[in-house]
């Protein structure tokens, strides 16, 4: 008996460790990074490259990943990925869109439904985002990855 619990304990903990690593999140193949103008102010070269973090809203938490392709000083070119939503509702994606940036590191996209805002962090090591939808707001901390 013992040693049929034993193995029951190995067996779920093993099926956990197979759920814990990174996160596959879906995306596009074609993604090329270009480096921001050196010219470019500071606190928007800064978001050139990739940010990752999670959502919280009053539906739960969500993966998701910013990837500032290209970025001037009057729009960016940008990859919004997102994960499963945890409670199943859809399924992960992505989408690339023209955003406005504004002076002080603010960069926004979206549609009429949706809207997204992200606020350079004055040390440059994060971005706050904001997602509007139908006056639901959901909050996420995103750091850069891979650079």
């Amino acid at each position: 008996m013992l040693k049929a619990l034993t193995f029951v304990g190995l067996l779920l903990l093993i099926g956990c460790a197979a759920t814990t690593g990174p996160v596959a999140l879906p995306g596009p193949a074609d993604i090329k990074i270009t480096p921001a103008p050196a010219s470019l102010p500071a606190d928007l070269a800064a978001f050139s490259g990739t940010w990752e973090g999670t959502w919280t809203s009053p539906y739960g938490w969500l993966l998701s990943r910013l990837i500032v392709e290209s970025v001037d000083t009057d729009s960016a070119r940008v990859v919004y990925i997102w994960g499963d939503d945890p409670r199943g509702r859809f399924e992960g994606g992505w989408s690339r869109n023209r955003a406005k940036v504004s002076p002080g590191g603010v960069l926004e996209f979206g549609s009429s439904q949706i809207k997204f805002k992200f606020v350079m962090a004055k040390d440059k090591t994060s971005i706050e985002g904001e997602r509007e939808q139908g006056g639901i707001i959901a909050t996420v901390t995103m750091r850069k990855v891979g650079q």
